[in-house]
């Protein structure tokens, strides 16, 4: 289904309590838009054509997408207008979808976290706030050190990053940290996030490099919920949600599928023999964060669910740099609003063999990258979580905004609409759009990054690595192997055995349940070298010639299918490159009586963590316990 609305915001509602009745009659007469951005004229053409609807309706049919909505703003004489255009499905049930559809928006959450804060120092700056600070805390703004906004908790591995680091780093994921993101689980709170960062190894010094991080963000709702004398949620609805009448954005899935607008999630089920996904259908699966860690844990970094229609009002404050065009009040002070969209530190560019896939260099400030396209400035962000992405930009210097949604992990789409977006506004308009990628691209994509076939067992026999493993900052996980025998490991190869009934569980493999936000199941396999060496594609990650190497697949599974499909299915991690692991073992000796002892598996090293990408120098096997990022220790049974 395609529908366009085009209005001012002061007619906004009646326009909407009209659409149900206006789908089908869209109007692409529009005449262009005239902005004036200072000493320029801008003349800005109609984004959402029919020409673009079929384009549209054919990537969701080459990607197997279910639904896409899309936002437009234009800002005219300070008085916003829109546009939206919807299709495919919101709901297996085939509920088409509108603007009024939820969408978890995921990372593009980041701003709000960077705006509250920027709101809360201006109500501490101008007396409205008068929380008692920490007494080594004069002033509270970009520049405080966290160790002062969080005496007593605030603690880093790095003294140097510990005793610097700022709010503004933390927001600008330079604090030396990379992301860790299997690090925490569902049901924990911030304040928790917030202790086990001590436990976390960086991979840079404080403001070396770039290198994104969800839970510095985390920390940031933490201060937020700190000073603010309220829940994080309830501070981001009073201080932007309400005044700016995103009536329909909220924190909570529960409250979301309540108003009967969610979308379902789905996703590519995984291919076990190595082809990304294994081409059939994409699958529904659970809203992905349950309401206490989408209003708790990953409020800030994550936590929003919203529409094109509020995100779109949310557009146009950020377009009249930070004043709300309807009452003319300003909700963004305008220091937050210039220093969360400034670029502050340079984000690499990464070199992409599908020019689809470019990357710009670009400058990243709190929640908002921006950088430079046909001359013209954009600042944006992208969001996704599991059968959700999402990306939102906008234009400053020439009044333009756009949001776009999917509710699958077809991740070209979203990029992909709102070139075609922009090329219309800019103009002239194509007459026909075609579909120039092909779904296959994305599962070659993840096929090329595979496995070199494994050796057929490992150094030692398998049940030896198998028990129980600790890391203060990951926690605990226990290995099983098709011998083990209690209600656990029972457990764990049932569920392998119901969704991979022809690969798993091996002889030779090592299987676990870890309960993680991101994943549920991973299995251990022998292995020499991660990756093949017929195709290099990580040339950074150096092969492990531990006798002891192993490599980590990671799963959400789903023995018991979800939605109308019960049919099992798994769902792979966000990176498809398996990681490379390995076992410290304590060689066998001799007793005082002479006899030979046994090897003895003393822990298990991530040499690069969970991280993909992250550049990690060889380590040799003497190394492993104190140079792997991640390390776990084997609890005695």
């Amino acid at each position: 289904m395609f529908s366009t609305v085009s209005v001012p915001l002061a007619k906004f509602s009646a326009a909407i309590a009209a659409y149900a009745f206006n789908v089908v009659t869209a109007q692409h007469d529009q005449k262009p838009f005239r902005v004036d951005t200072g000493s320029a004229v801008i003349n800005h053409g109609q984004a959402i054509t029919p020409a673009l609807s079929q384009y549209a309706e054919a990537l969701l049919r080459n990607y197997s997408a279910p639904g896409l909505s899309v936002g437009v703003v234009h800002l005219q004489d300070e008085t916003p207008v829109f546009e939206f255009g919807a299709w495919g499905n919101r709901t297996e049930n085939g509920d088409h979808v509108t603007p009024e559809s939820l969408f978890e928006i995921g990372s593009t959450s980041k701003a709000f976290l960077a705006t509250s804060l920027g709101i809360l120092m201006d109500d501490f700056a101008n007396g409205r706030n008068i929380t008692l600070l920490p007494p080594n805390l004069d002033i509270f703004n970009w520049k405080s050190k966290v160790k002062d906004v969080l005496p007593g908790e605030w603690k880093l591995l790095d003294k140097w990053a510990n005793e610097k680091a700022r709010i503004k780093d933390i927001l600008n994921h330079v604090s030396g940290l990379p992301r860790h993101d299997l690090s925490y689980e569902p049901g924990e709170s911030p304040a928790d996030v917030v202790r086990r960062l001590r436990y976390l190894k960086p991979t840079r010094e404080l403001r070396e490099e770039w290198q994104y991080n969800n839970q510095m963000y985390v920390v940031g709702a933490y201060i937020v919920e700190k000073y603010a004398g309220q829940s994080y949620p309830a501070f981001v609805k009073s201080r932007i949600f309400s005044p700016l009448n995103m009536t329909s954005s909220t924190f909570s899935g529960t409250k979301a599928e309540a108003t009967g607008h969610l979308c379902h999630a789905f996703i590519d089920p995984y291919d076990p023999n190595g082809n990304g996904t294994d081409g059939s259908p994409k699958r529904r699966i659970p809203f992905w964060l349950s309401d206490k860690d989408q209003e708790g844990l990953l409020a800030g970094a994550g936590g929003i669910v919203s529409n094109t229609i509020d995100m779109t009002k949310w557009l146009a404050t950020l377009l009249n740099k930070g004043i709300e065009p309807n009452t003319k009040t300003r909700i963004i002070p305008r220091d937050t609003f210039e220093q969360t969209t400034a670029a502050h530190v340079v984000v690499p560019s990464i070199p992409m063999s599908d020019s689809r896939l470019f990357q710009p260099v670009s400058g990243y400030g709190m929640g908002w990258l921006r950088y430079t396209d046909n001359g013209r400035e954009l600042v944006t962000h992208s969001g996704g979580l599991p059968g959700f992405l999402t990306s939102v930009e906008f234009l400053p210097n020439e009044g333009l905004g756009f949001v776009s949604f999917v509710n699958s992990d077809a991740f070209y789409i979203n990029g992909a609409i709102t070139q075609a977006m922009v090329q219309n506004v800019f103009g002239p308009q194509a007459e026909n759009v075609t579909v120039t990628s092909s779904g296959p691209f994305v599962a070659k994509a993840k096929g090329d990054m595979q496995l070199k076939t494994p050796p057929k067992s490992p150094a030692l026999p398998i049940e030896s690595y198998a028990g129980t493993y600790s890391n203060p900052a990951y926690g605990t996980f226990t290995l099983c192997t098709t011998s083990s025998n209690t209600a656990y490991c029972r457990a764990v190869l049932t569920n392998f055995t119901t969704v991979f009934p022809d690969e798993h569980p091996g002889t030779q493999s090592l299987y676990a349940a870890w309960r993680r936000i991101w994943i549920s199941h991973f299995v251990l396999s022998p292995s020499s070298s991660l990756l093949s060496s017929e195709e290099p594609v990580r040339p950074d990650i150096q092969p492990n010639s531990n006798k002891h190497s192993f490599s980590l697949q990671a799963w959400s599974l789903f023995p018991k299918g979800y939605g109308k499909n019960k049919a099992p299915f798994a769902t792979a991690a966000a990176s498809p490159l398996p990681i490379s692991a390995a076992f410290v073992v304590e060689d066998g000796a001799n007793n005082t009586a002479g006899s030979a002892l046994k090897p003895k598996v003393k822990g298990l090293g991530f040499p690069g963590g969970f991280e993909v990408p992250v550049t990690r120098d060889f380590i040799p096997d003497e190394r492993l316990k104190e140079d792997s990022l991640v390390y776990f220790e084997r609890i005695e049974e």
